[in-house]
């Protein structure tokens, strides 16, 4: 196990929050339709990173 954050106080890193698979459904349901497809393709491995951050950003109109 990695060895616990040094900053201590903050309330999320001492009560992590169970992982909610119906959370995460409704999240995906909400989330713009574009941007799960870049997920699922960064989470396949179809896509790096960098590619998938950089479509997000264009999706978003960010573009540097």
């Amino acid at each position: 196990m990695a060895k616990p954050n040094k900053t201590v106080g903050r309330w999320s890193q001492q009560n992590p929050r169970p992982h909610d698979p119906e959370a995460e459904a409704r999240h995906r349901a909400r989330m713009n339709p574009d941007m799960r497809s870049v997920m699922e393709a960064v989470g396949a491995g179809t896509m790096t990173v960098a590619e998938g951050v950089a479509a997000m950003q264009k999706i978003n109109g960010d573009e540097a």
